[in-house]
């Protein structure tokens, strides 16, 4: 499976957490990771990645966070045809600029699952078609628990 986990994904487990559901992202999360690190998936890394997770003004949080995005795998170079893509999800959207950047990249990197903590891009997207599904990191961890990888397929 190839996965593309969004920076808000990165961040989650080093946010401070006051709710239920923040907890159980940075669990599914971490837990990801370690299917990743053991062979079973693979993560996607990105220049779009590369630049919002080096804006992290927190030092302490970013060496954090960069240590996690050491288990992407596979890297998808920033082009021109991400950018036109971008661009369209936009225009098609209220998506911004910065969410379709990523959703392109995804898209480019033959991504299986984007995963996002972040709810309102979820919902943003439902109207457009990709080709690989979009998903909260609770979902897709207890979807692989309960089913397998083969539903994604």
């Amino acid at each position: 499976m190839r996965l593309y986990l969004d920076c808000c994904c990165y961040n989650r487990p080093f946010d401070a957490i006051f709710q239920n559901d923040a907890l159980e992202e940075s669990n599914s999360i971490i837990s990801i990771i370690i299917r990743a690190s053991s062979g079973n998936d693979q993560i996607l890394g990105s220049t779009i990645l590369d630049s919002e997770i080096n804006k992290i003004k927190d030092l302490e949080k970013k060496f954090k966070v960069q240590a996690l995005y050491k288990f992407a795998s596979i890297y998808i170079p920033y082009t021109l045809e991400i950018q036109a893509f971008a661009k369209k999800i936009c225009e098609k959207s209220k998506i911004h600029f910065k969410d379709s950047l990523h959703l392109a990249s995804a898209k480019f990197g033959n991504a299986d699952i984007f995963l996002t903590t972040d709810y309102r891009l979820i919902r943003s997207c439902k109207n457009i078609e990709f080709n690989f599904k979009i998903m909260n990191p609770i979902n897709y961890f207890a979807e692989v628990l309960k089913n397998g990888e083969n539903q994604f397929k």
